[in-house]
């Protein structure tokens, strides 16, 4: 999801839709850039919006208490999960986040009716027939925050993605508060000693497993590398904390992405699996996940073998319904399990992976359906699973 949509403000109607406030203060910001063009305020949507308008800012300055609405938000939808900043310099903040300012952000550029600093309070409000109404705010309007617990001056604070519920009284423990004149010095936000953490309640944790049980494990670690973190086959070790030969990293990564990877035996390339082959692959599912622990090297468990059935049909007319197996290692189901022919020399094949071990009977079924079987009212075929790709 990619929204970068840049408003000059100049005057916004408003007209509300629910009394419920669907929108609240995820983040306020003066970071220590020249003049004003490190301030902003991030509205994070916890549910969609279809007009924005209905909603206002006011700022506190000095802790001289509330002025009231001093800017309205434009008629514009929001969905779920999606930000709205008021900024200074689009410039500016495109330059200092890079390109992942445009992930999950609608921008509106305004003039300096909002002349914050950052010792003063944010508000935010609805606005139903004319009636302004405090639904959230950050620190406390009628006391100047420097030196206070919320005081965020070349700083910033960011709003916890579990205490993310509008509230008309300000509580610190909602917050991830920066230390005061941390930004000072900085120029992006990947190299600065305090970043902001923009868009970190929109990922996913994903959980990288391999099993290096039959593998003799490199002095210098295991790692992954992939196109999540640039290819570096150094940047990002597992490790291995039970001593049970898996090894693990947990990574927050975007849903919906489409990533690649493979794990390194080692901490550099000429350790890593599938030399010259292809990597591992994964779209990034949008709720916490822990892959399986698949084995150095394999697209199977360790415990498993890659065995490929064949069958001739030279001899045989094909169902138009294709060739099947049926067995024990899948339920015995005639049409679950297809096989192929790929060069067309009448051999049907399919690779499965099973546990090594196993003993398991099975059937060739010309078809999908029982009554296509071979060895009608005779023996199964049956094999124990060897220990190696067979």
């Amino acid at each position: 999801m990619n929204r970068m949509l840049l408003f000059i403000y100049l005057s916004i109607s408003t007209t509300i839709f629910a009394q419920t406030s669907s929108l609240v203060i995820g983040g306020v910001l003066d970071l220590g850039l020249s003049g004003n063009s490190g301030k902003a305020y991030e509205f994070v949507a916890i549910d969609d919006i279809t007009d924005l308008s209905a909603y206002a800012v006011g700022i506190a300055n000095n802790g001289g208490g509330t002025d009231g609405v001093e800017a309205n938000f434009p008629a514009v939808a929001l969905a779920e999960g999606e930000s709205f900043w008021f900024i200074y310099d689009s410039t500016a903040f495109q330059n200092y986040f890079g390109d992942v300012f445009g992930e999950y952000n609608v921008n509106f550029g305004f003039d300096g009716s909002l002349n914050a600093n950052g010792d003063d309070a944010i508000e935010l409000f609805m606005i139903s027939g004319g009636v302004e109404t405090l639904v959230d705010v950050y620190g406390d309007q009628n006391t100047d925050g420097t030196g206070e617990a919320w005081d965020y001056v070349d700083a910033w604070a960011f709003r916890n993605c579990d205490s993310r519920t509008p509230s008309a009284t300000f509580d610190a423990t909602q917050w991830t508060i920066a230390t005061p004149n941390c930004s000072d010095g900085s120029t992006t936000n990947a190299t600065s000693t305090c970043p902001y953490p923009i868009n970190s309640c929109n990922v996913a944790s994903v959980t990288f497993q391999v099993d290096m049980a039959n593998e003799d494990v490199s002095a210098d670690g295991v790692h992954i590398a992939g196109s999540f973190q640039g290819w570096s086959p150094s940047a990002t070790p597992l490790s291995d904390a039970d001593g049970d030969g898996v090894y693990s990293v947990s990574v927050d990564l975007t849903p919906g992405d489409t990533i690649e990877y493979k794990y390194i035996n080692g901490n550099a390339w000429g350790g890593d699996e599938f030399q010259g082959g292809s990597n591992r692959s994964l779209v990034v599912p949008s709720e916490d996940t822990v892959l399986p622990a698949y084995c150095f090297n394999s697209l199977n468990l360790c415990s498993e073998a890659s065995i490929t059935f064949q069958v001739d049909m030279s001899l045989e007319t094909v169902s138009a319904n294709g060739v099947h197996i049926a067995g024990s290692m899948q339920g015995w189901d005639p049409a679950a399990t297809a096989l192929s022919d790929a060069d067309g020399d009448g051999i049907y094949s399919v690779t499965l992976a099973l546990t090594s071990g196993d003993t398991i009977e099975y059937k060739y079924i010309n078809g999908n359906a029982w009554g296509g079987d071979e060895f009608q009212g005779g023996s199964n075929r049956s094999l124990v699973v060897p220990s190696e790709d067979t």
